[in-house]
């Protein structure tokens, strides 16, 4: 039977080059990782790859920690932007949204029957709309009311760094057209020094 519990996510950006994809999966099979599932993505107005590679550890396989500290070689050759971590870990998230609850009612359902496994840090919007349905799941509640000099990104990015609120970000649909493309940017930089994973993608 497999042993789910010895399962891993590895995450890894660079430019786009040959050998990248042989160069992850020979590096897991060499240390007997299964691979579960792999899935990547070109970009090529940015002409970066992105590569996610969902893996099982064996009985002859060395432990987590060698794999993490051997993988840096790889990494080192392409440049790579990555991270191995364990999915049964709850990953800090920060949800921005506006005056509309449907995507915010999604993921705080999806939380509580343990479909995304998530720690939500804090829940920032630029109304008070949803602040007493945030509050009541006793999660905190931040309030970056947005205008044409604030949403440029220095006043509510420090704010938010003051606040300790750097974390994955998933911005829900209708925020993502209210806080600028400029201060998501700040943010997943801000969630980058923490060592987090960011996301900033409407939903």
């Amino acid at each position: 039977m497999p042993n789910n519990n010895d399962q891993y996510i590895l995450t890894a950006s660079c430019m786009a080059r040959t050998g990248v994809v042989a160069a992850v999966t020979t590096f897991l099979a060499e240390r007997e990782g299964y691979i579960c599932a792999l899935q990547q993505f070109d970009d090529e107005s940015t002409h970066k790859f992105f590569l996610r590679a969902v893996f099982r550890r064996q009985q002859e396989s060395p432990s987590i920690d060698e794999i993490r500290s051997e993988f840096t070689a790889v990494a080192q050759a392409y440049d790579m932007r990555w991270k191995i971590r364990d999915p049964s870990v709850p990953t800090k998230v920060l949800i921005m949204v506006s005056k509309f609850d449907h995507c915010l009612a999604d993921l705080l359902y999806r939380r509580d029957k343990d479909e995304i496994p998530m720690d939500i840090t804090a829940v920032v919007s630029n109304h008070l709309d949803l602040r007493p349905m945030v509050e009541r799941e006793g999660i905190r509640f931040v309030h970056l009311p947005v205008t044409r000099d604030s949403n440029a990104v220095s006043s509510p990015a420090n704010r938010l760094n003051r606040e300790r609120c750097s974390v994955s970000a998933r911005v829900s649909g209708s925020a993502a057209n209210c806080f600028s493309f400029a201060l998501c940017s700040a943010l997943s930089e801000s969630a980058k020094r923490l060592d987090c994973t960011v996301f900033c993608a409407p939903l």
